[in-house]
């Protein structure tokens, strides 16, 4: 008895030092278990032997911060096929029933089916669990308020780029086939971006919700602290793969159309976790509304899960018949990406209640020896030791304990024989004799459940077999010309902050000036195309900016109070944006203006480091190229008139935000350089 209370006095002691040494250290090396070294606003993983969750951790940073990492487009593409090939295996092996076996070839009617009965499904079991609740049975989610703000904290990686996944599609580049579907699809994203209202925007409203619990100490998710072992401690593998899944699909849309389709059609879905999320946050009084807003929006009948399902069935209708159920694998695969791969952390285990009971038995005989112990498991948001320990409060709190343990640096996730914790239980350890043999045994097994995934030795190539596609690794050399952008798109861009006036040889006729002024208005959105890809970075005054104009400038609804969902793919109203208007092909661009539009391009992939130029060259189109198409007579008026519409949206949206940065003068001179550039390429062609 004596040797436990000691054993357990130590353990507390023993900890506090680390915790303390370890502080002292950080504030002068800033290194971690996680080591990073700064480039710019970015940072890099110290290539040593790492495991597939630092590796991931590394491209959710990159990949949020992709102008700066311009070489990450092919290990996202790696390990995107990686994940294609996890889940198609998954889905091969699985004996219950999920899009592979339950809709083998492509029928409306059957995928109809197939999505009602999953959503019946989730009733009946949620319906299930009510019933259990009612009949006295205990939170199956978070046992307490300390979990559910664990929780909720550890989810950040996925809620941090919600709505990414159709970060890249329905961009000047997308084919002109695609567009009516990728239309769909950007109203999709437009609604999880918040339609340009930040208070709407989901990851801004997550960051809310995390506030309000005392959480929020984490960073963005495009910050260094996000993936920072110091600053943000959050080792749950699941997350992170499932947010990687998301960056890494909306990099290539061109090359993978068919699996966005099938991923933004089973993320949609209704889960069940979602209704209990609801459901026991709202009992801990904690804010369920980011959930709420997921259940509603996503709804079936009108929301994203019936236009996920529209947007799919017109894609594949529109093949010839013979393509369609080659086209059909490739939607079930990223079906599978988005359905196989859990967003939630790890869920209680067997493992995790019996070391929990194994130190609530312990907790007994230490009540009073931790009272004076200032040492802290769960960082800055943690708890000292005796407050983890104290015999009354544990038993509603120990699964938080065992994830704030997990976290600490006495455990080495899936290695109990380089734990710190371990050895100090063992012979020759500063706690011999405070465990049992047994107990001993089932703290090693538990961290052993703690592994994460492991580095892949080689890819199982089931994507190509079960599609029949040929995979190429992309060219991601720097597109530098305007034809290199044409034909890859998602290639990386050259840097330029500063933006050459275009001389033209010779005056242009008017038949010329037509092409160039149509090819200039066919690319008056591409200023802020890139951002809304980034959703951490879009879920910003800028970035609302930013979506107001792209919502005008591809012709979609004003914004309003209610969703318009559904309503965007049913109604009869025509899409007029300035693609539709100008109406010409980017392949058929005039010769005279593609040095500009390139450029332009160039500009735009970097949406931060070029964001005053962007605005001003957003401002310089909606002004200039506008006023020109009125005056050479180049469209009919009702075209003319929609253009008005269009440019006093995007001017009360610029004129807004660029009342906030009034006093940033160097920021306001770049904008009006951008201005500036629009007006002299409009004064040679009009000239």
């Amino acid at each position: 008895m004596i040797s436990i209370l000691i054993g357990i006095c130590v353990f507390a002691v023993f900890i506090h030092y680390h915790i303390t040494h370890w502080s002292n250290k950080n504030k002068t090396s800033k290194r971690s278990l996680y080591p990073i070294k700064k480039t710019k606003k970015c940072i890099d993983i110290e290539e040593t032997s790492i495991c597939q969750l630092d590796l991931d951790k590394r491209l959710y940073h990159q990949l949020q911060n992709l102008e700066y990492y311009s070489d990450a487009l092919l290990p996202a593409y790696n390990r995107l096929l990686s994940l294609f090939d996890s889940v198609i295996d998954a889905a091969r092996t699985s004996s219950t029933r999920n899009i592979l076996n339950a809709v083998q070839t492509f029928s409306k009617q059957a995928l109809i089916d197939f999505l009602n009965a999953e959503y019946t499904d989730v009733n009946e079991r949620y319906n299930a669990y009510l019933a259990r609740r009612k009949n006295g049975g205990s939170r199956e989610m978070f046992p307490d308020f300390d979990y559910a703000r664990h929780w909720l904290r550890t989810s950040a990686p996925v809620k941090y780029v919600d709505g990414a996944w159709l970060g890249g599609i329905h961009r000047v580049t997308t084919d002109s086939a695609h567009r009516p579907y990728t239309k769909t699809l950007w109203q999709i994203l437009s609604e999880e971006l918040g339609d340009g209202d930040l208070q709407k925007n989901h990851v801004w409203i997550y960051r809310e919700l995390l506030q309000s619990i005392g959480v929020d100490d984490i960073g963005t998710g495009d910050s260094e602290e996000f993936v920072s072992s110091i600053r943000n401690v959050n080792n749950d593998a699941r997350v992170w793969t499932a947010a990687i899944a998301q960056l890494c699909i909306s990099l290539f849309p061109e090359t993978f159309l068919p699996e966005i389709l099938g991923f933004n059609m089973s993320y949609e879905c209704l889960p069940l976790h979602l209704l209990i999320t609801i459901h026991e946050l709202r009992e801990l009084n904690i804010d369920p509304y980011y959930f709420v807003l997921h259940v509603s929006i996503d709804n079936n009948h009108s929301g994203h899960a019936a236009m996920g399902m529209d947007a799919v069935v017109a894609y594949i209708t529109s093949l010839p018949a013979e393509d369609q159920n080659k086209a059909w694998k490739r939607v079930q695969t990223g079906f599978l990406l988005a359905s196989e791969l859990p967003t939630t952390p790890r869920p209680r285990s067997q493992l995790d209640t019996a070391l929990a009971q194994v130190f609530e038995e312990k907790t007994h005989t230490a009540k009073s020896l931790h009272l004076s112990c200032p040492a802290r498991i769960g960082g800055r948001v943690g708890k000292k030791l005796s407050e983890w320990l104290d015999p009354i409060s544990y038993p509603v709190h120990s699964l938080a304990f065992l994830r704030a343990l997990a976290d600490s640096r006495w455990i080495v996730r899936g290695q109990p024989e380089k734990s710190r914790l371990v050895h100090e239980i063992k012979w020759n350890g500063r706690m011999f004799g405070a465990f049992t043999i047994g107990e001993l045994a089932v703290l090693e097994a538990w961290i052993r459940e703690l592994a994460p995934p492991t580095l892949l030795a080689e890819r199982s190539k089931s994507y190509e077999t079960f599609t029949g596609v040929q995979t190429t690794l992309p060219k991601i050399e720097l597109a530098s010309k305007f034809i290199d952008i044409l034909d890859r798109p998602s290639a990386p861009r050259h840097q330029g902050t500063t933006f050459e006036t275009v001389v033209f040889a010779s005056m242009l006729s008017f038949e010329n000036k037509h092409d160039a002024l149509m090819g200039l208005l066919s690319v008056s959105a591409v200023p802020f195309e890139y951002l809304p890809s980034l959703p951490a970075k879009c879920a910003s005054s800028y970035g609302m900016m930013a979506v107001k104009c792209l919502r005008a400038l591809y012709g979609f609804l004003p914004e309003s109070d209610a969703c318009a969902g559904m309503h965007a793919v049913t109604s009869n109203t025509p899409t007029l944006g300035v693609k539709e208007i100008a109406s010409i092909s980017l392949s058929n661009m005039d010769m005279s203006v593609r040095e500009f539009v390139t450029k332009v391009m160039h500009l735009s992939a970097r949406p931060e480091q070029n964001e005053s130029l962007l605005v001003g060259l957003q401002s310089g189109f909606i002004e200039y190229v506008f006023e020109a198409c009125k005056q050479l007579g180049a469209i009919s008026a009702k075209e003319m008139e929609k253009l008005d519409e269009i440019r006093v949206r995007c001017r009360h949206a610029i004129d807004h935000y660029t009342a906030e940065r009034n006093e940033d003068k160097r920021w306001l001179a770049d904008m009006i350089k951008g201005e500036q550039a629009v007006r002299t390429i409009i004064s040679y062609i009009i000239d």
